[in-house]
């Protein structure tokens, strides 16, 4: 006997709601060190680090040095105290995240300029979870982040006129390749999601401006915001292109009281730099898949081949390796030195990677 409509609704939503808890619970546990006395090290990684430090400088009341790396390594001990880290541990857990991040120590301290790569705005998304311990935040963030799964997929269903359940649509972006990483390391990509899923809702329902407003908030993100600023102008919706354009540069302009325009200038040279390595690092020539490196991987016959020693088939850690390979830079282009290893300490690791099959 065939199943009714709404008994396969039913079993939809235990299939969804049932991978949810599972890729939670793999999440959760993922990073766990028994040798740590809080349990776990999944907070202390550049994806989640990094923004709750830009958040945890406004709490402090750091906003004007927001990308200044003595004010930033202070801010971090006293976020991440020694007293819960795993005691035989080679570095502490402000040291691994001052390695991954941009810049140099040797510098002057006038002239010590570093950091996530994030601009300031996010530094205001991420204010509200900066008020709580790292990893209090890291764990609320990770129920945000599947919670944010199922809002975003509730919008699918709108834009297929009903064709596409909610529970099917969340299971599509469970599913998704690169969830579970974003879900272990505490990433924001789901955030984006929604952003666009809504913001294109809004425009299907006749509502230009109002989406445009929200996918301007894509701000935090520069270069996505670039990119899918595109769609509107190519396509002649002016009205949708405005509002997004309105929608970031106010969330500039909101952000100027708070940590001034110098901080600004200190983000685009610290991006500056961060181009000046994807354009020369060969690791990020050969593995980058964006429209600019894709003809230089293609063409650039020349080109080295990176060290098989790092290759995603001989070392399930070869993004941290990457990550450290990345940053061993001359000082002619101001990038702090590091090590593969503390590339590996950045939190490049990949969940659910071959160890785990």
């Amino acid at each position: 006997m065939p199943m009714s409509q709404r008994s396969r609704y039913v079993l939809c939503w235990l299939l969804a709601v049932g991978t949810a808890a599972g890729y939670l619970y793999f999440s959760w546990h993922h990073f766990d060190d028994p040798d740590r006395r809080d349990g776990s090290r999944g907070h202390t990684f550049i994806d989640f680090g990094g923004q709750y430090l830009l958040g945890r400088m406004l709490v402090r009341g750091q906003g004007r040095h927001l990308y200044h790396r003595p004010s930033q390594r202070g801010v971090l001990e006293e976020a991440y105290p020694p007293q819960n880290q795993n005691p035989n541990q080679e570095n502490s857990d402000a040291d691994g995240l001052m390695t991954s991040f941009m810049g140099n120590d040797d510098e002057t301290e006038s002239k010590s300029v570093g950091g996530p790569l994030y601009p300031p705005i996010q530094a205001l998304w991420f204010y509200p979870l900066a008020w709580l311990p790292p990893q209090t935040a890291y764990r609320l963030l990770q129920l945000a982040i599947v919670l944010g799964a199922f809002a975003a997929a509730l919008g699918l269903p709108i834009l297929s006129e009903g064709r596409l359940w909610w529970p099917l649509a969340a299971l599509a972006v469970i599913l998704f390749p690169g969830f579970a990483g974003s879900l272990s390391l505490g990433q924001n990509s789901v955030f984006s999601l929604n952003v666009l899923i809504w913001g294109w809702v809004l425009v299907s329902r006749g509502r230009p401006v109002e989406g445009g407003l929200v996918w301007g908030l894509l701000a935090f993100k520069p270069v996505w915001a670039a990119a899918f600023l595109l769609f509107p102008l190519w396509t002649g919706r002016w009205r949708f292109a405005l509002a997004m354009l309105a929608s970031g540069f106010g969330q500039i302009i909101f952000t100027l009281p708070l940590v001034g325009w110098h901080c600004w200038q200190d983000w685009l040279r610290i991006t500056q730099e961060a181009m000046q390595v994807s354009q020369t690092d060969e690791f990020w020539i050969l593995r980058s898949r964006d429209l600019f490196t894709l003809p230089r991987r293609w063409l650039d016959f020349d080109s080295p081949v990176p060290d098989q020693q790092y290759g995603p088939n001989r070392d399930p850690d070869w993004l941290g390796a990457l990550g450290g390979r990345c940053r061993n830079d001359d000082r002619n282009r101001g990038v702090a030195k590091t090590s593969e290893q503390s590339g590996r300490r950045a939190g490049f690791h990949l969940p659910f990677s071959r160890r785990h099959s």
